[in-house]
């Protein structure tokens, strides 16, 4: 009994596993959808029986994307999409692979079709399986996702081009108008049609800005987007936590801009001084506008496309105070660095602060070269000698000061000198340069006089009066002895520096270039009326007296419109006498620095020129100017030209003092918007001479100096008025109008666009160029009421 019964025990459990086996098979052989055969068991389908176009929406299909819809629960079901469902029956597991039609349709094996039109993924999941188990009780349903479909929408309207693009479930509409956009786009009002014609709006700003994500839907198949043109383009910049560019809606207004937009005023922000700058005026008749707007009249400001808003700082109406000179504007704890060239600060101060105060918290901005002993405050053109030493040493100094607006304290260059006596022309002390011979120093004096002296006997003595080798370099403080054959003379006796940079000068630009070369410690001559440089000979005796190391010409004849009447004059100056100059400086083999001019040019290349770019002056001025560049190459090897562009500066009339002096007065100011330079500070100029100078810089040729950047006459002005306004220069409120120059009359023709590239002088040089607006604001800091009221 017992051994019949473990029989048939054997005999089940060996069915038993060859039923496992065939079902092993079964499954092995129905599991991909991609296989051609399957099984005929209960409910094995061949779903699936034109391969290629699996296969094909398989190798399109993004793993990442896959697991994206598996994991995202508002997945939609999506026409093309591939659903796994298991479920198991008496006979074993069934698998099925489900396709989404067109028209979403899923049709199930045994169940029936079943429309899942706007179900999501997990919905439709959850009724299959409430199906299945309704039909097969236990039968452990399972939808997966296999495959997600792909399908295609369109765009048109304001966009790169109108074009079909493929899109699946979980695309949302920003990822399409991100790629899709122009500058010009709008992102407020996205039409969407849908496959059954009806349409909807969208505003990508609430959904991005306000987190309103129903206006970023996702994609729909057959969805068209229409993507219309923005109207109200308007930049904010300054002092609000988010500055931008934004499109705003019709009927919205300057403060909704801030709050709405900006999200409202920092802490520092200046409210009640909001600068507005308008290109379309208010009437049909006004191009551009600029306002002072102040902020409780802000929500009757309606916006303007391409309205420009700068929120200023409350700190920029802090009083301003400046030092210059021998410092170090990063401030360091190694005071030894060298600095050979004077640095400057701008800084604002608190009402109340005293000088004390203010040079203590600045220590670190001191070096070793700052002569901090001989300092001094200028005010209102007053100086003030300060020893800034016992300032900072000393809390509560009895001289203490209070600052005032505008103050500049300059600290001077720790100075070496070397004395010069004896039989040479003039006699004195002059300053010292690292790295030169006795003869350097002599010739600063004058030269030998040779009925004195006439074997160039010298005598060298050390700063503690010990002989030294008169063949070696000169060291600081030395003393320099040349006797005379007659007597010596007093070593003390001193005259007058004679300078070793000669300068001819007249206007704006020469004034600044004698006045910069010597605060920087630069011996030069400058002369005016004293020569005439039509006069060769006068001009040569000039020259060779004072023995020049450089020659830098500023002159000319600057009259564009009077060297239409007077081309005689204009090619005498600028051609003949530019030629007697060059002559000279060949014959004493003297460098040559030549100022010349953008006029040269006809403009129409409208680019940035450069130097070997072809000139064409299109009045006599320009004209004159280069004949005078054609003669110094004839003559001399040894020049450097500069071509520069509409200088500004503080020693003669310019076009800054013209346009304050114009807004001042009136309420409005018409100005070309058609005619584009790049205005150029003329103590620019005279810092790329004096590096040219103290590098002693051999590598001649023509160079392109202007600031960097370009602007319209227009938006020069406008620049103008809003830092002139800023800096207190303007009490009058003026509209900048931009106008043509056809209406501006003039005698001579000027270039439309004349922009000079600076890519040669940066990389020769290695000079660094600031933009105009930069140098502008330096400029308009450093006037006073007084000094514009010369001009």
């Amino acid at each position: 009994m017992n051994i019949r019964i473990n029989i048939e025990l054997f005999f089940v459990l060996i069915l038993l596993l060859v039923k496992l086996s065939l079902f092993s098979q079964v499954n092995e052989e129905t599991f991909s959808p991609f296989k051609d055969d399957v099984s005929d068991g209960v409910g094995q389908v061949d779903m699936f029986s034109q391969n290629n176009q699996i296969d094909k929406v398989s190798s399109i299909t993004s793993k990442g994307d896959v697991i994206l819809a598996i994991t995202n629960t508002e997945y939609p079901v999506t026409p093309g999409d591939i659903y796994t469902l298991r479920y198991f029956i008496s006979t074993g597991e069934i698998i099925e692979y489900l396709h989404v039609s067109a028209e979403y349709i899923i049709d199930i094996p045994n169940i029936g079709s079943v429309d899942c039109s706007g179900k999501r993924f997990l919905d439709f999941k959850n009724e299959i399986k409430t199906t299945i188990n309704n039909t097969y009780p236990y039968s452990s349903p399972q939808l997966e996702i296999y495959d997600i479909g792909y399908f295609q929408i369109s765009i048109t309207g304001e966009v790169k081009e109108s074009r079909f693009i493929d899109a699946w479930g979980l695309t949302r509409l920003s990822e399409i108008i991100d790629s899709e956009k122009t500058d010009f786009s709008s992102y407020r009002n996205i039409e969407i049609t849908d496959h059954d014609g009806s349409k909807r709006s969208y505003d990508l700003f609430k959904a991005k800005r306000l987190g309103d994500f129903s206006q970023d839907p996702t994609l729909r198949p057959g969805d068209q987007i229409r993507v219309l043109k923005s109207r109200k383009d308007i930049s904010i910049s300054g002092y609000v936590y988010k500055p931008g560019s934004y499109q705003v809606l019709e009927g919205e207004c300057l403060a909704d801009l801030i709050n709405n937009y900006a999200d409202g005023f920092k802490d520092n922000a200046d409210r009640q001084q909001i600068f507005l700058r308008r290109i379309n005026g208010t009437d049909e008749n006004t191009v551009g506008e600029s306002f002072i707007v102040e902020w409780e009249n802000a929500s009757d400001v309606f916006l303007n496309n391409m309205d420009q808003i700068e929120i200023p700082s409350l700190q920029e109406k802090l009083p301003v105070i400046y030092m210059e000179g021998a410092i170090d504007p990063n401030g360091s704890d190694d005071n030894l660095k060298e600095i050979s060239v004077s640095q400057k600060i701008t800084d604002t101060f608190y009402t109340g602060e005293t000088f004390g105060e203010f040079v203590r918290s600045h220590k670190q901005n001191f070096l070793q070269v700052s002569d901090l002993g001989n300092a001094y405050l200028l005010r209102d053109g007053k100086h003030i000698p300060v020893d800034i030493s016992e300032y900072i040493y000393q809390t509560g100094h009895p001289d203490e000061i209070l600052l005032a607006d505008q103050d500049k304290i300059i600290i001077p260059f720790f100075q070496y000198y070397v004395t010069v006596s004896g039989a040479v022309s003039n006699p004195g002390r002059y300053p010292y340069i690292p790295d030169r011979t006795w003869r350097y120093y002599v010739n600063l004096a004058g030269g030998i006089d040779s009925l004195k002296n006439r074997n160039e006997k010298i005598i060298v003595y050390s700063n503690n009066d010990e002989k030294q080798n008169p063949d070696q370099f000169i060291y600081p403080e030395s003393k320099i002895e040349v006797p005379s054959n007659s007597f010596l003379y007093h070593f003390n006796q001193y005259s007058p520096v004679i300078l070793t940079t000669f300068s001819i000068i007249n206007g704006l630009l020469g004034r600044e270039v004698c006045n910069y070369l010597a605060e920087k410690g630069f011996p030069i001559m400058g002369t005016d009326k004293e020569v005439d440089i039509l006069s060769p000979l006068a001009m040569e005796r000039h020259i060779k007296n004072f023995k020049p190391d450089w020659i830098i010409n500023c002159s000319g004849y600057k009259d564009i419109d009077g060297a239409e009447g007077d081309w005689d004059q204009a090619f005498m100056i600028n051609k003949e006498g530019t030629a007697s100059i060059a002559y000279i400086a060949q014959q004493l083999d003297i460098p040559l620095i030549h100022i010349s001019t953008d006029q040269i040019f006809d403009g129409t290349l409208k680019l940035p020129i450069k130097e070997n770019d072809p000139p064409k002056p299109l009045s006599v001025y320009g004209a004159s100017k280069l004949a005078g560049e054609e003669a110094i190459r004839n003559i001399t090897s040894k020049h450097f030209i500069i071509r520069t562009s509409w200088l500004f500066g503080e020693h003669g009339k310019n076009s800054v003092f013209t346009l304050l002096n114009e807004m001042e007065k009136n309420s409005s100011c018409r100005v070309p918007y058609d005619r584009t330079r790049i205005p150029t500070w003329t103590r620019d100029v005279a810092e790329v001479i004096e590096k040219i100078i103290s590098e002693n810089s051999r590598k001649y040729g023509t160079y392109h100096f202007s600031s960097d950047g370009e602007c319209t006459l227009w938006e020069f002005a406008w620049e103008v008025y809003r830092q002139a306004s800023r800096n207190g220069l303007i009490s009058n409120a003026c509209s900048i109008i931009p106008g043509k120059a056809e209406e501006v009359q003039q005698l001579a023709k000027r270039p439309e666009y004349v922009v000079l590239s600076n890519e040669k002088i940066k990389n020769t040089l290695n000079h660094e160029i600031p933009m105009w607006e930069d140098s502008l604001d330096r400029f308009i800091q450093t006037l006073t009421p007084e000094l514009l009221s010369k001009y």
